[in-house]
This record gives C-alpha cells, structure tokens and sequence, in this order.
C-alpha cells in the first residue's frame, strides 16, 4: 500500500512537543484536529510525496531515536488508518 495527503493543499500544522500534542488545520474541509506529534511528523514526511508504509517507516525510525523500530513499525499501519479516517492521509492500493 502507498499513501499520501489526501488534501489538495497541506494542512497547517502546529506542534508542540513538550505536550506530545499538534494541532492541524485541514484547508479542505475546514476542520481542526489535535493529534499526536508523531502524527504531525507523518502528514509532514508524506508532504507532496506518495509513499509505500515501508518507506514511511524507514523514514520515521531516523526522525524518533527514542522509540524502538518494532513500536514505530507496528503503530504507523494503524496511525495511517486513523488519518485516513480523519481524511488527512489518501490510501493508494
């Protein structure tokens, strides 16, 4: 499976990691959600890119050191998901 923003304009991100919390403004539709840091950090890797969840992974494990390989591998399907829920993340099959 690969991903992208599923919003044809990036959403507004704030982030504030002290509180593991972001905000994120979709220009679309006009909602505001709160998501976690790690969450923000996905939607800002896929930027303009399509990305498989492998590459998606890879990339995430080089941006949080603290958390193991197998925590960020197992949670980033999930998370994936969730944002596609939101309508933030577009699945490509």
């Amino acid at each position: 499976m690969y991903f992208s923003l599923a919003t044809s304009r990036p959403p507004l991100v704030y982030s504030d990691p002290e509180e593991g919390t972001a905000v994120c403004f979709d220009p679309d539709s006009g909602d505001t959600h709160l998501l976690s840091v790690f969450a923000s950090v996905v939607l800002s890797e896929l930027g303009d890119k399509t990305l498989s969840a492998a590459d998606l992974t890879e990339a995430l494990k080089s941006r949080f050191h603290t958390a193991s390989a197998a925590e960020i591998a197992t949670y980033t399907p999930t998370l994936l998901e969730e944002l596609s829920n939101l309508g933030l993340v577009k699945i490509h099959e």
